[in-house]
Protein backbone atom coordinates (compact mmCIF):
# COMPACT_ATOMS: atom_id res chain seq x y z
CA UNK A 1 0.00 0.00 0.00
CA UNK A 2 1.48 3.38 -1.03
CA UNK A 3 1.81 6.14 1.52
CA UNK A 4 -1.35 8.22 0.00
CA UNK A 5 -3.63 5.42 0.73
CA UNK A 6 -2.32 5.13 3.64
CA UNK A 7 -3.28 8.14 4.71
CA UNK A 8 -6.70 8.42 3.20
CA UNK A 9 -9.19 8.79 5.79
CA UNK A 10 -11.60 6.47 6.70
CA UNK A 11 -15.25 6.57 8.40
CA UNK A 12 -14.81 6.36 12.28
CA UNK A 13 -18.07 5.90 14.35
CA UNK A 14 -18.27 7.85 17.36
CA UNK A 15 -21.50 7.58 19.70
CA UNK A 16 -21.96 10.84 21.93
CA UNK A 17 -24.76 12.61 23.09
CA UNK A 18 -27.46 9.58 22.65
CA UNK A 19 -26.47 10.25 18.56
CA UNK A 20 -23.73 8.26 15.81
CA UNK A 21 -21.66 10.03 14.02
CA UNK A 22 -19.64 8.79 11.20
CA UNK A 23 -16.32 10.81 10.94
CA UNK A 24 -13.74 10.83 8.32
CA UNK A 25 -10.40 10.51 10.18
CA UNK A 26 -6.98 9.91 9.12
CA UNK A 27 -5.92 6.33 10.18
CA UNK A 28 -2.99 7.35 12.59
CA UNK A 29 -5.69 9.97 14.25
CA UNK A 30 -8.18 7.31 14.67
CA UNK A 31 -7.33 6.48 18.35
CA UNK A 32 -6.95 10.00 19.33
CA UNK A 33 -10.45 11.03 18.21
CA UNK A 34 -12.10 7.84 19.68
CA UNK A 35 -10.64 8.97 22.92
CA UNK A 36 -11.80 12.53 22.61
CA UNK A 37 -14.78 11.52 21.78
CA UNK A 38 -15.29 9.09 24.87
CA UNK A 39 -14.22 12.20 27.03
CA UNK A 40 -16.32 14.74 25.60
CA UNK A 41 -19.24 11.76 26.31
CA UNK A 42 -18.63 11.95 29.65
CA UNK A 43 -18.01 15.77 29.78
CA UNK A 44 -21.96 15.42 28.66
CA UNK A 45 -22.82 13.40 30.64
CA UNK A 46 -22.02 14.79 33.61
CA UNK A 47 -22.84 17.98 32.32
CA UNK A 48 -26.82 16.69 31.49
CA UNK A 49 -26.69 14.52 34.86
CA UNK A 50 -25.72 17.35 37.13
CA UNK A 51 -29.22 17.29 39.14
CA UNK A 52 -28.05 21.17 40.61
CA UNK A 53 -28.32 22.45 36.82
CA UNK A 54 -31.34 22.47 34.37
CA UNK A 55 -31.22 19.65 31.76
CA UNK A 56 -29.41 21.03 28.83
CA UNK A 57 -29.64 19.74 25.32
CA UNK A 58 -26.97 17.88 23.37
CA UNK A 59 -25.92 21.62 21.53
CA UNK A 60 -25.26 23.40 24.55
CA UNK A 61 -23.63 20.79 26.28
CA UNK A 62 -21.74 20.28 23.37
CA UNK A 63 -20.76 23.82 23.91
CA UNK A 64 -20.17 24.29 27.35
CA UNK A 65 -17.93 21.15 27.24
CA UNK A 66 -15.76 22.88 24.50
CA UNK A 67 -15.55 26.02 26.69
CA UNK A 68 -14.46 23.89 29.48
CA UNK A 69 -11.57 22.22 27.44
CA UNK A 70 -10.36 25.50 25.86
CA UNK A 71 -10.39 26.52 29.49
CA UNK A 72 -8.21 23.78 30.88
CA UNK A 73 -5.68 24.13 27.98
CA UNK A 74 -5.31 27.70 28.70
CA UNK A 75 -4.96 27.23 32.49
CA UNK A 76 -1.93 24.38 31.41
CA UNK A 77 -0.58 27.39 29.63
CA UNK A 78 -1.59 26.57 26.08
CA UNK A 79 -2.22 29.50 23.65
CA UNK A 80 -5.54 28.72 21.83
CA UNK A 81 -4.81 31.01 19.08
CA UNK A 82 -1.01 28.91 18.06
CA UNK A 83 -0.91 25.68 20.38
CA UNK A 84 -0.79 22.67 18.00
CA UNK A 85 -2.85 20.74 20.32
CA UNK A 86 -5.50 23.38 20.48
CA UNK A 87 -5.12 23.14 16.50
CA UNK A 88 -5.80 19.47 17.34
CA UNK A 89 -9.27 19.95 19.51
CA UNK A 90 -10.47 23.13 17.37
CA UNK A 91 -10.69 20.29 14.24
CA UNK A 92 -11.93 17.94 16.57
CA UNK A 93 -14.65 20.50 17.65
CA UNK A 94 -15.29 21.26 14.07
CA UNK A 95 -15.87 17.77 13.09
CA UNK A 96 -18.61 16.84 16.03
CA UNK A 97 -20.28 20.76 15.67
CA UNK A 98 -20.52 19.67 11.94
CA UNK A 99 -21.95 15.94 12.58
CA UNK A 100 -24.51 17.92 15.00
CA UNK A 101 -25.96 19.88 12.37
CA UNK A 102 -26.92 16.98 10.52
Amino acid sequence: MDNSQQNSPETVKVHIGGRDFNLLCPPEEQKILLAAAESLQAEITALQGNSSTPKVSLETAAVLTALNLTDELMRRGADPADSESSIDVQHLIDKIESALED
